[in-house]
């Protein structure tokens, strides 16, 4: 067990590790996971490491590698997990569940054209875009669903909405007549 003098001053010691094998591990991933993910997932893993790490003649920078690396593959593990889960339910009709007069900030544009626009988003922003905004869950419990913090949540809407108001411009679609 690490002194909690030196907890902290291990943790930042060693948090370039954690960026620099996140970033060795995106390399090797799809476009779709994000590096920030990766560097949360393993400051998690060295927090852990660091609080469980038992000197029993080995180095502690042996020891977090693995933590690190196990602790970024399980939040891949389980972002896949979820993902699957989410593209089965928004697979499943999930528009159907949208009423025509659901307030948005999207309601001057036609149901069909909306749709083709929000399911040309990535899965995650998509979920995002669709609890937020028609079912109006709050971004806390989209966050706790998800599995990911609400700050993550929030930087994934905007992302989101930038791409739809890039997208959604009066040359691309045009809204309805009032």
């Amino acid at each position: 067990m690490v002194e909690s003098s030196n907890r902290d001053a291990m943790i930042l010691e060693h948090m370039p590790n954690v960026r620099y094998m996140a970033a060795a591990l995106k390399r090797r991933m799809t476009p779709d996971v994000e590096l920030d993910d990766l560097i949360s997932a393993g400051t998690i893993g060295l927090i852990e490491a660091v609080d469980k790490f038992e000197n029993r003649g080995f180095r502690f920078a042996t020891y977090a590698r693995y933590r690190v690396r196990g602790a970024m593959i399980d939040s891949l593990r389980a972002r896949n997990q979820r993902g699957k889960e989410v593209r089965a339910r928004l697979d499943e009709n999930a528009w159907q569940s949208i009423p025509d007069d659901s307030p948005s900030p999207f309601g001057r544009y036609e149901k069909t054209e909306l749709e083709a626009v929000i399911n040309s988003l990535p899965d995650r922003e998509r979920l995002i875009i669709v609890r937020f905004f028609f079912e109006g869950q709050p971004s806390h419990r989209i966050a706790r669903q998800m599995g990911i913090s609400e700050g993550r949540v929030s930087q994934l809407k905007s992302r989101a909405l930038r791409t739809l108001r890039e997208t959604l411009e009066p040359s691309h679609l045009q809204p309805l007549a009032a």
